[in-house]
């Protein structure tokens, strides 16, 4: 439970309550409800980063130990929630008895804990603004809109805000423009699902190969999602029989068109496609990524209709450039062009043209 002297005020259609939480109260009390690829998808948060929260933790215990900023907190259900006061702007007292889940300020609060478990006083009043009964995908939106207009969340995890977590009726043009969100919903969300298909599929080479929001790309994850499926939006938009299956829903057909597409890659690029060789080649990193997923939409305009892999290898086969040895790093005519956008633009280009002249 958490009693504490409170200011309510509103602002826009909302209440707010400005309070003063003691620290032991606020540490027991709260919890974060973290986005996890595998057991908690429709949650916003990111996951703890235990060095950030370390940092703050030795601020408090060994500067000067007064804990700056406010936290934003929110009760979802508020049964058992009261507040004593006048109905205008007001001093008083509020009492929570449900659960509190933060908004904004995990890391800080979990460096409070840290240090409380070193000696930080227990009562240390910590500023909080607290909103009572915004619902989950409310409080993800707050989340949203407080982190990309101050400092930046991975762009992984925005996009599953964006097309998975947050009603698309919340997300109006007008607030759209202000967090520079741009990306087709459409489109990028059945470009998204399509990528989570590829990456969970035990038949294709992207096989948990794909590194979900807030995992690490490390080991055998060697693409972030959000270098999958970008290029994936622009190969649905211009090839017809993907932008009427993006329509339609249709995902079974455009996972086994893609799972094919990319065995027949690994076919004629076998060592640039292998898991023990793949940092010796681009073709698996970002630039390799992005121009093939790009022309996946090309290439299947040539394959004909409920296409399989041989007839990707026939098309992929007419691009005479396109082997292992362009990809090889530092030494291949494709890996010698760059990472930037530009060099991912002509070598794209190249083979577009070659596609395009057998």
């Amino acid at each position: 439970m958490i009693k504490c002297e409170a200011l309510r005020f509103k602002s826009g259609k909302l209440y707010f309550y400005l309070c003063l939480v003691k620290a032991k109260e606020l540490i027991s009390e709260c919890t974060v409800d973290a986005y996890d690829a595998i057991n908690n998808k429709g949650g916003y948060q990111r996951k703890i980063q235990k060095s950030r929260a370390r940092k703050f933790a030795n601020y408090l215990i060994k500067c000067d130990g007064s804990f700056n900023g406010t936290v934003f907190l929110n009760v979802r259900e508020v049964s058992d929630t009261k507040f004593k006061g006048r109905e205008s702007i007001a001093n008083g007292t509020l009492e929570i008895n449900d659960a509190i889940y933060i908004v904004d300020g995990q890391h800080r609060i979990e460096g409070l804990e840290m240090a409380l478990k070193e000696g930080y006083n227990k009562d240390q009043l910590i500023p909080a603004i607290i909103t009572l009964g915004k619902d989950k995908n409310n409080e993800a939106l707050s989340f949203l809109i407080i982190n990309r207009t101050a400092k930046g969340i991975k762009a992984d995890l925005t996009d599953e805000l964006i097309f998975k977590t947050i009603p698309k009726k919340l997300l109006t043009d007008d607030l759209k423009e202000a967090l520079s969100l741009t990306p087709q919903q459409s489109i990028a969300e059945f470009a998204i699902s399509v990528t989570k298909r590829i990456n969970e599929s035990k038949d294709s080479i992207w096989f948990n190969r794909i590194a979900m929001p807030e995992q690490s790309v490390t080991g055998i994850r060697i693409s972030r999602q959000r270098t999958f499926y970008l290029p994936l939006v622009e190969a649905i938009k211009s090839c017809g029989t993907l932008k009427r299956a993006a329509n339609i829903g249709d995902m079974d057909s455009v996972v086994e068109w893609l799972k094919d597409y990319w065995q027949a890659i690994t076919e004629i690029c076998p060592s640039a496609t292998s898991i023990s060789d793949a940092n010796k080649y681009y073709l698996l990193k970002s630039v390799g990524v992005d121009v093939m997923n790009r022309l996946f939409g090309r290439v299947l305009d040539y394959a004909g209709k409920d296409p399989e892999i041989s007839d990707f290898l026939d098309v992929l086969k007419k691009m005479e450039s396109f082997e292992d040895a362009a990809w090889r790093s530092g030494k291949g005519v494709f890996a010698k062009q760059g990472t930037n956008k530009a060099a991912i633009e002509k070598i794209y280009n190249e083979l577009e043209l070659e596609l395009d002249t057998v």
